[in-house]
């Protein structure tokens, strides 16, 4: 059975990511997209349009946070649920962590996400 394209725009973007690949932001990301990045740290906040989205998926490039499993892609017309292993490591510091990443999805882009971690005081400290 085909994938719902909603889950495969998701894994084109984490393919994107993966690469480095910030340009293709653009085919993946509403031009006002929002990402909402929960907890005290100072990523911590809403990142409002697609270039505060890109910075802040720069930042999380620099301090090494990869997906290295991929639980589950659910995914319906308006939106994805990403059930993912996630880890990261910069200056000597360590993550590793489940998340839930929610997506809404519009006209075929992402125009908001909320990433959920299982774990948001080892998330406030790594990244503070």
């Amino acid at each position: 059975m085909a994938e719902h394209p909603n889950a495969e725009l998701w894994r084109k973007g984490q393919e994107a990511f993966s690469r480095g690949d910030l340009d293709a932001a653009r085919d993946i990301f509403a031009d006002d997209v929002v990402y909402h990045f929960p907890g005290t740290s100072p990523l911590a906040g809403d990142h409002k349009g697609l270039d505060a989205v890109r910075a802040f998926l720069l930042k999380l490039r620099e301090m090494n946070v990869r997906i290295v499993e991929v639980h589950d892609v659910l995914a319906t017309d308006e939106h994805v649920v990403a059930l993912i292993r996630g880890t990261a490591s910069h200056e000597g510091k360590q993550l590793s962590l489940n998340q839930a990443n929610i997506y809404h999805i519009r006209d075929g882009k992402i125009t908001e996400a909320w990433l959920v971690p299982t774990d948001q005081r080892a998330v406030d400290e790594f990244f503070s």
